[in-house]
């Protein structure tokens, strides 16, 4: 027996549920080929797997199961149906759920509150007019006093006068010496005038009872 027929005629034994040690021809053709001997032995561990495996379940088991359910109680009938039914319809919204649009999976919007709905009311004319002069009159006033102090405070350095050839080498033309080194402050003194003017044309009138005061006084 040569190995490709050792290994047909092991298969067609196997297919039949037959004990190889039964054939004489394939145990001798095991002891004289190693290499078969080592197939032989895999299949033999394969066989004896199978046989210790439980037997098979009868061929009535199927139908004898669901012959009990359809005798069953109505109750428990419906019982199995609704799980069912229940478990199919959480199986399909689990699967269109994912694809419905972003819309309908966003929670709840709540309402805006009332009082951020409706605009404030908006003031009068002559309301936003007497504000509007009453900010600018005060701008002007801050400007004004802010002008005097930095003038009243500011520290201008003269040029030092050239004495070495005397009081003739200053210009005589224009008026007195003097008068020439006040030549560069004449800016300051005109925008410090302004700020002054401003000022007191911006500021409110004084009360006139204390001159009534004195003038009765006097009488």
């Amino acid at each position: 027996m040569h190995c490709a027929e050792f290994e047909e005629q092991l298969q067609q034994l196997l297919d039949v549920r037959t004990a190889p040690e039964t054939d004489p021809d394939l145990m001798r053709h095991v002891a004289q080929c190693s290499f078969c001997a080592r197939r032989y032995a895999a299949y033999a561990t394969l066989l004896d797997g199978v046989r210790r495996l439980p037997a098979p379940l009868p061929a009535g088991l199927l139908q004898g199961v669901l012959t009990r359910l359809k005798s069953a109680p109505p109750r428990r009938r419906v019982a199995v149906r609704l799980s069912l039914v229940s478990g199919l319809a959480a199986a399909v919204v689990l699967a269109v759920f994912p694809l419905l649009p972003g819309r309908f999976r966003r929670g709840p919007q709540l309402a805006a509150p009332q009082s951020v709905v409706q605009p404030p009311t908006a003031p009068s004319a002559d309301v936003r007019l007497d504000d509007l002069l009453r900010n600018v009159g005060n701008s002007y006033l801050a400007l004004a006093n802010e002008s005097a102090r930095c003038f009243t405070d500011a520290e201008v350095l003269l040029p030092r006068p050239d004495w070495g050839d005397g009081m003739a080498s200053l210009p005589q033309e224009n008026g007195s010496w003097w008068d020439h080194l006040a030549q560069p402050l004449a800016p300051l003194k005109d925008t410090a005038s302004g700020a002054v003017k401003l000022f007191d044309r911006l500021a409110p009138p004084e009360p006139q009872e204390a001159a009534g005061t004195d003038e009765g006084a006097g009488a």
